[in-house]
């Protein structure tokens, strides 16, 4: 999943999130994000370089790949929520 948002130094903060369901030991699954600082190009894809990754294995067991997922945008967005409030200071 894929989200964009205006920051308040030049730019857009876009970021893509990702999960991989009991693929670690114990039925425990990974969540991750990929953060993009600058501009994007006409079909919405980011030019710059990543400026922060992200990657955890999730501390519950879940029983669907659709929660891992709501649990990466939800991790992923709440870092990209800390990120834009950290750059209009």
């Amino acid at each position: 999943m894929a989200c964009t948002m205006q920051a308040a130094s030049p730019g857009l903060l876009h970021t893509v999130s990702d999960a991989s369901f009991t693929s670690e030991t114990k039925r425990r699954s990974r969540a991750g994000g990929v953060f993009y600082l600058g501009d994007s190009n006409e079909l919405g894809h980011p030019i710059s370089s990543p400026a922060e990754v992200i990657s955890h294995v999730i501390d519950c067991a879940l029983d669907s790949a659709a929660k891992t997922e709501y649990i990466a945008v939800h991790d992923v967005t709440k870092r990209a929520i800390y990120a834009r409030m950290y750059s209009e200071d």
